[in-house]
């Protein structure tokens, strides 16, 4: 993600050191199910990024929304919340949380 941030930078090691990958995380340690709000115009962590991270999640349903907006914007947007509440929403009814 810091290589997209700052393409002439130096991000390799000795600079970053600690790099995660989150690929393995998400195909080998993530339980839950994800939803991934994604901004069409996001140049913090680029929308290819984020579906291919959900290409890979490993905890069950991975949901994308994707939105018009960038990074932040996309929390401005009333879709976006009602993506989160319908998301939700479905984990509780799966869990049976929810009385029909």
């Amino acid at each position: 993600m810091a290589q997209d941030l700052l393409p002439l930078a130096a991000t390799g090691p000795p600079i970053l050191r600690n790099k995660f990958d989150v690929l393995e995380f998400a195909g080998g340690q993530a339980t839950m199910p994800a939803l991934a709000l994604v901004g069409t115009e996001d140049r913090v962590i680029l929308p290819g990024r984020s579906e291919q991270l959900l290409a890979h999640w490993g905890g069950g349903a991975a949901s994308i929304h994707r939105l018009r907006g960038d990074h932040y914007s996309i929390y401005e947007l009333g879709e976006s919340w009602q993506a989160i509440r319908s998301f939700l929403f479905g984990l509780l009814q799966a869990e049976e949380i929810i009385a029909d």
